[in-house]
């Protein structure tokens, strides 16, 4: 079994870091893993780390890594015992300097271009898993027995994106800044333990410290980071930064002040009828957002310089290295260039020819691929031909193939599952009921390298799964379908939202006693989202610029002081009635200020 779990391990870490680590292969890791015992140090980060933003910014983000560092990878792996005993991961110092791209490097350009194209067509065509259900049992059965004896502990995070292209003269700073991200498994008094073997119940306790987002809007050209990326300054002026708060001198500006969340969390291993199969409760005593008029409008105009340089980025390829001035003819020539080359040149018919021969040959080799699976020479094959194609003529290709192969050859079609790959799709998991919505057709022989069970033989896989089935046993067959699996509780003790104009506080909305809770009951489709608040007020500034009342509750009214001021739920296939949705509002009396200014 410890070979098994060598090779298990390997294809988690693979998956995990390899598109992360720059310069780390897999036969390195793998030799790395053999002793259990995993030190890495001063790793470099890939330039196109961030590509997965494109799948939630809705486009291309033109960003880029200049330079990003993880000062220690420690992992200790029992595989003598990988599913009943810890599995410890510490990760420290990782900083990550960024900038958007505005210069032309074609071989960089290439990888970052590869990198976005890899994570839509992830999108696109999410992971899948087969539909038969002993498969499925194995996926779910190996990330949970994972997840239960993980013990993970990330310190010193600094994210920070510098712009000095849209706006040279004051340059926009954004980052992100985190202390430490530690998991632990804990008792039922929530104190570090080990999951016993015969545990039916497993805690977990997940603490966010100093966690905040700041924005400097206009920052001092002679303070920034990035002129240093040729020394080891940047790495010292990121990690001093999480110390002071401040670089060369130059404060950070908060949107969110540094703050700590605890997370709370049980899990059945078995299920018991009427108790959630997994219950979270997260608790943030004080936290304090800020916006200012500057933020907002640097936050607006990055998201126009996004566009422009978008744009630009096309014609990077042409553009002369020398400035406007004195340079007309450079620069005439820099237009006509960029004319020819991408409005004229593509649709002559010796290019039509061209990329039709592509398009042929790219279809042909993806059906040879979908039908054999897997191979590292088909892949390379593919990638040379997706570089030469747009993101378009990939998805038509493969969705022309697909059809075809399901027309002309229908028993190599199987109904398989789709994975969401979103950030909390574990959380929320599958309505067993409804896998009829979920399932769509794919083509056998279809494996991705980084899925781990579908690259393990049978003999491996039935191993994997009886050793996983002892260690779980069975679930309560007397459980009702309507029983809940899924309920977080986000409870946020003291909120202050604070907007300002010129160093000036404009207005402040408090919360007190703020809980948003959510609640998912697979068999049944049912889900309710809810939120509620002890106490709110909103101050705005009047004439004198003093801060003044305009929203409070009513001091006189019976429920003043006691219970609950505002309250709000949202359900989906409500349980009490035959409607779709349900919306539900309370919010006790309230008086509102409003003073019209009169111009004479």
């Amino acid at each position: 079994m410890e070979w098994l779990s060598k090779k298990v391990v390997a294809s988690l870490v693979n998956q995990w870091f390899g598109h992360l680590i720059e310069d780390l292969t897999s036969q390195e890791v793998n030799d790395a893993l053999l002793s259990g015992q995993v030190n890495l140090t001063n790793l470099n980060i890939r330039r196109d780390a961030l590509s997965f933003l494109d799948s939630y910014y809705g486009g291309s983000v033109p960003i880029e890594v200049k330079k990003g560092s993880i000062g220690r990878v420690s992992l200790t792996i029992p595989y003598s015992s990988l599913f009943t005993q810890p599995l410890v991961v510490n990760i420290e110092d990782v900083v990550l300097l960024v900038s958007p791209v505005v210069e032309y490097d074609e071989e960089k350009e290439k990888e970052l271009e590869r990198a976005r194209k890899r994570q839509k067509l992830l999108h696109l065509f999410p992971e899948s898993v087969s539909s038969e259900p002993q498969n499925q049992n194995v996926w779910g059965m190996l990330y949970n027995r994972l997840w239960n004896n993980l013990e993970l502990q990330i310190s010193n995070v600094h994210i920070r994106y510098e712009d000095a292209y849209s706006c040279p003269a004051q340059p926009l700073v954004i980052g992100l800044c985190l202390q430490s991200f530690s998991i632990q498994t804990t008792n039922h008094k929530w104190k570090k333990s080990q999951v016993d073997r015969s545990a039916t119940m497993v805690n977990k306790v997940i603490d966010i410290v100093s966690g905040s987002i700041y924005i400097n809007p206009a920052s001092d050209k002679q303070r920034i980071v990035m002129p240093h990326i040729n020394s080891d300054l940047w790495h010292h002026y990121l990690i001093q930064g999480l110390e002071t708060f401040s670089i060369n001198e130059e404060p950070f500006q908060f949107v969110l002040q540094p703050v700590r969340c605890k997370v709370k969390m049980r899990q059945q291993m078995m299920r018991e009828a009427r108790v959630p199969g997994l219950l979270m409760d997260a608790v943030i005593k004080d936290a304090a957002l800020s916006l200012s008029q500057d933020q907002y409008q640097a936050i607006t105009r990055l998201a126009q310089a996004f566009t422009i340089i978008n744009v630009n980025r096309q014609f990077l390829k042409y553009r002369p290295s020398v400035p406007l001035k004195r340079h007309a003819v450079e620069w005439w020539q820099y237009a006509a260039k960029a004319i020819i080359g991408e409005q004229i040149r593509p649709f002559s018919w010796n290019s039509i020819k061209e990329h039709r021969k592509i398009y042929r040959d790219y279809s042909n080799l993806y059906r040879k691929y979908l039908i054999e699976g897997h191979s590292g020479e088909l892949e390379a094959d593919l990638m040379k031909y997706e570089d030469q194609l747009d993101i378009t003529n990939i998805v038509l290709a493969r969705m022309h193939v697909k059809i075809m192969i399901s027309v002309q050859e229908p028993e190599l079609v199987d109904d398989v599952q789709q994975i969401d790959n979103g950030w909390w799709s574990w959380l929320w998991g599958t309505n067993n009921q409804n896998n009829h919505r979920e399932l769509m057709p794919n083509i056998v022989g279809t494996r991705r390298k980084n899925c781990i069970v579908s690259s393990l033989s049978k003999e491996e896989r039935q191993q994997l799964t009886e050793a996983l089935s002892k260690l779980d046993g069975t679930e309560d067959p007397e459980r009702s379908s309507d029983d809940i699996d899924q309920k977080l509780y986000l409870s946020l003790q003291n909120i202050t939202l604070m907007l300002s104009k010129n160093d000036q506080d404009v207005a402040l909305t408090s919360l007190s006693g703020l809980v948003l809770s959510a609640e998912n009951r697979l068999g049944v489709g049912y889900q309710k989202y809810s939120a509620k608040a002890e106490s709110l007020s909103i101050e705005a500034v009047n004439i004198e610029q003093e801060l003044v009342c305009i929203t409070k509750l009513v001091e006189d009214t019976p429920t003043a002081g006691y219970g609950i001021a505002f309250s709000c739920d949202f359900e989906c296939n409500p349980l009490n009635s035959a409607a779709d949705y349900a919306f539900s509002m309370k919010l006790d009396p309230v008086e509102l200020t409003y003073n019209q200014v009169k111009l004479y």
